[in-house]
């Protein structure tokens, strides 16, 4: 048996429909989305480490450069926990040189895509490098 609907409550479940494909679309767009990067450029970041928020869906990082404060977009959390890496990786004043892509807007200066992080004062180093991940431990001398 079929049950009429009344143009007012397909009026609100069409709009139910609309918000929600919206919502999602955002939020997945927003998250798979690389739009604000330059994906065919790649440039070399050289800094101390301010900060680190080791989190889902990216890790940020925060650089301090020569100039100017940078936030780098890693790999989740989840991702860099299952190759070893975690919120006592980096300390606070660590160098670190970091390869990905730029914003397309300078000014924000941020980077992701990061295909290198390296950490000379110990050798360790994470890379990836036609889509195969090396990780190289810390020698044994003193950060």
């Amino acid at each position: 048996m079929m049950t009429a609907v009344s143009a007012s409550t397909r009026r609100r479940l069409a709009c139910l429909a609309l918000s929600t494909a919206m919502l999602t679309g955002v939020r997945a767009g927003a998250h798979h989305a690389y739009a604000a990067y330059q994906q065919d450029a790649v440039v070399v970041l050289e800094g101390t480490v301010q900060a680190m928020q080791f989190s889902d869906p990216h890790t940020l990082l925060q650089i301090n450069a020569l100039d100017g404060s940078y936030v780098v977009e890693w790999r989740a959390a989840s991702q860099l926990a299952s190759m070893g890496i975690d919120e006592t990786t980096f300390r606070v004043n660590d160098y670190l040189v970091l390869t990905g892509s730029p914003s397309v807007n300078p000014r924000a200066k941020r980077m992701s895509l990061v295909t290198e992080v390296f950490r000379p004062s110990d050798g360790w180093q994470w890379q990836v490098v036609g889509g195969e991940l090396t990780i190289r431990p810390p020698s044994d001398s003193v950060r």
